[in-house]
């Protein structure tokens, strides 16, 4: 059963403080699930956030929104000055890959004109299609990044098949994987309270509340309350583990 079929509508709780702690449970559950392939992608990626390589982090629309908002709020922990990366959400996977490149691909091009280093940032990689549409774009937009080896890509999960596929493809790209294997782990919980245009648009819109009596808005606010929270802990395992070492 999908952890979202197991919360009961508003009308079949008694009161809205059942429905509340029924979605507090859900929410606890998958960030529970997603903690330990998070650990590992930041543990890969430290060397590099330490160093400041990426000022820009590229993420698809919707699920990939958890992966990027908790490397830029580590980021953000690990600046002396505060300092974060700029984020991009567009829908990679939303039209077909030619449609994909010409709405996407200008997006991403105003996004990194004066871009130093770029992350994409993604919540799983199947065939490859979303991340290879993200890094043709940044090369088109900016061969010199790609020359220079500053565009790498982080993913909380993939099928092997997929990564290497694109290792093959572009050796001047890294990869940082995660390490989960199952694509029902997809962090879809990211795009509560968006969905997309029926156009080509390659950005979402906000939708009305879900039919119960929390409004997105709330949904929202739990989530990001729970994004910080795995920021944190994730900073704190990490660095703090790595001073341990040093010392």
């Amino acid at each position: 059963m999908d952890d979202w079929e197991r919360i009961p509508s508003f009308n079949q709780s008694p009161n809205r403080e059942e429905y509340e702690i029924a979605l507090d449970l859900i929410y606890n559950s998958i960030f529970e699930k997603i903690e330990r392939q998070m650990t590992a992608l930041i543990e890969q990626l430290k060397e590099n956030i330490d160093a400041g390589k990426y000022d820009t982090i590229l993420s698809d629309e919707l699920s990939g929104r958890i992966v990027a908002l908790v490397i830029k709020k580590i980021m953000s922990k690990v600046s002396l000055e505060g300092k974060s990366a700029d984020v991009l959400f567009v829908a990679g996977g939303k039209n077909s890959y030619e449609i994909g490149l010409q709405s996407v691909g200008d997006a991403i091009k105003r996004k990194v004109e004066d871009s130093k280093g770029v992350l994409v940032a993604t919540d799983f990689i199947a065939n490859g299609r979303t991340a290879k549409l993200f890094i043709e774009s940044v090369g088109k937009a900016r061969p010199d990044l790609m020359e220079d080896e500053m565009v790498d890509v982080a993913t909380h999960g993939s099928y092997v098949s997929g990564i290497d596929n694109l290792t093959k493809e572009y050796p001047q790209v890294r990869f940082f994987n995660g390490g989960s294997q199952d694509l029902s782990e997809s962090l879809s919980i990211g795009k509560t309270g968006l969905e997309f245009s029926s156009g080509s648009s390659p950005y979402p819109e906000k939708t009305e509340q879900l039919g119960t009596e929390f409004t997105n808005e709330e949904r929202i606010a739990k989530i990001r309350l729970k994004v910080e929270e795995l920021a944190e802990k994730i900073y704190q395992e990490v660095w703090n583990k790595n001073e341990k070492t040093t010392n």
